[in-house]
């Protein structure tokens, strides 16, 4: 009996295996790119970051310049000024 309707445990890792990661390369440059379209410049000068040279490091290195998008920057443009 498959604990999984329609389906076996081997397509079910295949599944999370390769389409899982493919579709974050994929979405995590554009959710990335319209994020750091979507900030106000005035945000962007409060934390001391380029937006252009952002969106160009994402576009050239999905994967890690999104990473590094969410990591580093997306919090400093998303706090308060004190």
């Amino acid at each position: 009996m498959d604990a999984i309707p329609g389906g076996s445990f081997s397509e079910l890792l295949f599944l999370l295996s390769f389409w899982l990661p493919l579709l974050l390369a994929v979405a995590l440059p554009i959710w990335g790119v319209v994020d750091a379209l979507q900030t106000p410049p005035a945000r962007w000068q409060e934390a001391r970051h380029n937006r252009l040279a952002w969106i160009a490091l994402i576009v050239l290195l999905p994967v890690l310049g999104s990473v590094l998008y969410a990591l580093v920057v997306r919090p400093r443009l998303r706090a308060r000024p004190a």
